[in-house]
């Protein structure tokens, strides 16, 4: 299903809209909700962080893996905006993270506020990370750019994508054996050493 927003795309994926419908009609648990609504905020400070630096995204895409912006003409903003763009999706996360350990602080029972501080910290952490993929990564390579040729600077992204993926690979196989159940880690890590190896074969 797609519609258009002015001149911009709108798409809603089937297997995105599956799973809302899943979450809306099964006892999927607060936490699984929360750490959707979550996601999605964060893909929307990215967006919205597009719309202030004056760039209209040509279609905005909802799928399985969250939201993709494909941008015109892949014309990309200088640096500085880039940087600041990847960072508002984890901004979100850490302003909403916030507001919720304030008022956790005098409402310390309330476990849905403690969810909400747990979940918004660990998106907010994990999309930090310089990995390529993620939008730590992006911030990284925008710095990368600024001080190196296009070559040392996917090399050098490449590297430390590689020694931040591997160890978390590892901690996600042993969550996932300690846990029988919670694979949600290794999976993201597997999907990006999987990102990351298509990325040096182009």
């Amino acid at each position: 299903m797609s519609f258009f927003i002015k001149d911009t795309e709108i798409k809603i994926g089937f297997l995105f809209a599956a799973s809302v419908a899943a979450l809306l009609c099964f006892d999927v648990g607060p936490q699984v909700q929360l750490s959707v609504l979550s996601g999605i905020l964060h893909e929307g400070g990215h967006v919205f962080s597009l719309l202030l630096l004056g760039e209209r995204p040509q279609k905005i895409c909802f799928g399985l893996f969250g939201l993709t912006v494909l941008r015109r003409n892949d014309i990309k903003l200088n640096y500085k905006n880039e940087i600041i763009t990847a960072f508002c999706g984890p901004f979100v996360n850490i302003a909403i993270c916030v507001c919720a350990l304030l008022f956790y602080l005098n409402y310390r029972d309330n476990q849905a506020l403690f969810s909400v501080v747990a979940i918004n910290a660990a998106l907010a952490l994990f999309n930090l990370l310089p990995v390529s993929g993620l939008d730590g990564g992006r911030i990284l390579e925008c710095v990368l750019l600024k001080r190196f040729s296009v070559e040392k600077s996917e090399i050098i992204l490449c590297v430390t994508s590689l020694v931040v993926l591997i160890p978390l690979t590892v901690a996600g196989f042993l969550t996932l054996v300690k846990s029988r159940y919670n694979f949600s880690l290794l999976l993201l890590s597997v999907y990006l050493l999987i990102l990351l190896v298509f990325k040096g074969l182009k």
